[in-house]
């Protein structure tokens, strides 16, 4: 995990801890049991389904991003996913993935997600790793 990323997790951690503390949290709480874990055959059955508008997030940083993504990802890094989003407006339901199984980026996306009253969010938590070990390719 990057300088980059662990700063931005514990940045996103101190907020709402603060929010909490000082009895002026905005968001809902949400928590672990809240998440909806896909695995790799769930999120290419979802994928590929014509009924849904899915939008895939990758909430990696843009240099990260740049690197390599899922085909049709799109990058909002946790500082940037606002209620009313016009990216998320259409979606019937929303992926978010990051790097691997080890980091905490796509759980605490998904949570505040959540916590934004975004509705159908899903977190690829084996991300970008687990794309690769099946095969998917990545796009620059």
């Amino acid at each position: 995990m990057t300088y980059r990323t662990m700063f931005l997790v514990g940045l996103f951690s101190l907020s709402l801890t603060l929010g909490m503390l000082t009895g002026c949290q905005s968001e809902p709480k949400t928590s672990d049991q809240d998440l909806s874990q896909l695995e790799y055959p769930e999120f290419l059955k979802m994928k590929a389904d014509p009924k849904r508008t899915l939008v895939i997030v990758d909430v990696r940083s843009p240099e990260r991003y740049a690197d390599g993504h899922i085909p049709g990802a799109i990058n909002i890094s946790i500082p940037d996913l606002r209620p009313g989003d016009e990216r998320l407006a259409q979606a019937t339901d929303i992926v978010v993935y990051a790097t691997g199984w080890t980091e905490y980026l796509s759980p605490a996306a998904a949570k505040k997600l959540l916590a934004l009253k975004y509705e159908n969010v899903y977190d690829f938590r084996g991300g970008i790793e687990m794309w690769q070990a099946y095969g998917g390719k990545v796009v620059q």
